[in-house]
């Protein structure tokens, strides 16, 4: 099942939403967060952002969708817009698919494969898996990817147990 965005979502990159919103302090974080991690103009940037303020568990988080090759959203990651919120990452999918797999260019010979969608957005044919291993449908899609060398990148999380050992 294909989850909707969470409840109230904000559309960040429509004008009229943030100027209804401008005054509100995590639509401005939100918004800080994109420009001054550049997310808006990265090579692999999905091109939409939201925030919700009032989804129970993705509440003042930008959420970052995952679409599928019908545009539709499948899954998103939100990531924590303070030091107070905790994790700093949460995923909400129904069959996840790989994040920014439908940029993969043929000019490119490789994929590059990261654990979280914002590292795969400085990255071109970045693609994310929004976890440490792929789901089933994840693996089939870079099973698809014929011809293209995989190289994969962990963060270097050393307080992560299970991050080490994939390293």
């Amino acid at each position: 099942e294909i989850p909707d965005l969470p409840e109230s979502a904000i559309d960040l990159m429509d004008e009229k939403q943030i100027e209804f919103y401008r005054d509100n302090k995590f639509v401005q974080l939100a918004l800080q967060y994109i420009e001054t991690r550049r997310l808006k103009t990265a090579v692999n940037s999905c091109k939409k952002f939201y925030l919700s303020l009032e989804d129970k568990v993705h509440k003042n988080r930008l959420i970052i969708p995952f679409f599928d090759d019908r545009k539709k959203v499948v899954c998103y990651q939100t990531r924590a817009l303070t030091q107070n919120q905790f994790p700093k990452y949460l995923t909400k999918f129904g069959e996840k698919e790989l994040f920014g797999f439908n940029n993969i260019s043929v000019d490119v010979p490789y994929v590059v494969v990261f654990e979280g969608p914002i590292d795969s957005m400085f990255v071109r044919n970045g693609v994310a898996m929004a976890s440490l291993a792929p789901t089933e449908k994840q693996q089939q899609q870079l099973n698809n990817s014929i011809g293209y060398e995989q190289i994969w990148v962990f963060d270097n999380d050393k307080n992560n147990k299970q991050t080490q050992k994939k390293i």
